[in-house]
């Protein structure tokens, strides 16, 4: 089983242009899918060259990606806001319960 988001996706998400953080993305990438497993209660990735993870579990595997990576210790300055249609909110369908 492989990752049901690329490097190259998340690197755009990003928006990062250089490989220099290329390792450290590949580690988040992999940390969002495991939180997602966590919270959804199921596995999900790549089967045999199938993607069959849909768009919103990506969207918020993204998201994740994305605070992990900006947000790289554990306490930020500042007040942060969660989004509305947050990785919650994209999570919660898929929860089992």
């Amino acid at each position: 089983m492989s990752e049901s988001i690329s490097l190259d996706l998340a690197k755009s998400h990003l928006r990062v242009m250089d490989d220099n953080d290329n390792a450290y993305i590949v580690h988040l990438i992999a940390a969002a899918r495991q939180a997602t497993e966590r919270y959804i209660g199921q596995q999900i990735g790549v089967v045999d060259g199938v993607n069959p993870v849909p768009a919103d579990l990506q969207a918020a595997m993204l998201l994740t990606v994305g605070h992990l990576y900006s947000n790289r210790e554990s306490v930020v300055a500042g007040q942060l806001y969660e989004l509305p249609m947050g990785v919650k909110a994209l999570l919660a369908p898929f929860v089992r319960y």
